[in-house]
């Protein structure tokens, strides 16, 4: 199956070809690196595969890439068609291209990302957000995990 790879170590945008896009623990391992990945919203009619812990990781090893208007996302990426139901399908042939044009390579110093937020009741079952890793709104270099 086609799909797009983004590294952002090596700062490219390429297009693979996934042998068997069942085989979850394969493609993760291979192009993921990561033992957890999820699914980033950052494109439009495509499956977006990441780094679950991405930004949990040490940020001066860590590599940032970012389209354009939306929030730096943590690692490499694996980046399938999606036809609506929620299945793989093969990337448009010329993704890679396009997105290789537009992904902005970001500096670890200079992201700004929403810390993840998880919600918890009260004792009267009123919903509370709360920060996790502390009470900052956001991770920065400065104040990462």
């Amino acid at each position: 199956m086609k799909a797009v790879y983004v590294d952002p170590f090596e700062k490219t945008v390429t297009a693979v070809d996934v042998a068997n896009v069942e085989d979850y623990k394969a493609w993760r391992t291979k192009y993921l690196k990561c033992d957890l990945f999820e699914l980033a919203h950052v494109l439009r009619d495509h499956l977006v595969f990441v780094d679950e812990e991405g930004l949990l990781k040490d940020w001066d090893t860590q590599a940032f890439w970012a389209l354009p208007g939306l929030r730096p996302v943590a690692g490499y990426a694996l980046i399938f068609g999606d036809p609506g139901n929620g299945a793989e399908s093969d990337a448009d042939p010329q993704l890679a291209k396009a997105l290789a044009k537009v992904i902005t390579w970001v500096d670890p110093k200079s992201v700004v990302v929403p810390a993840p937020t998880f919600s918890t009741l009260d004792k009267d079952g009123n919903v509370k957000e709360t920060t996790l890793l502390g009470p900052s709104e956001f991770w920065t270099y400065d104040n990462q995990p």
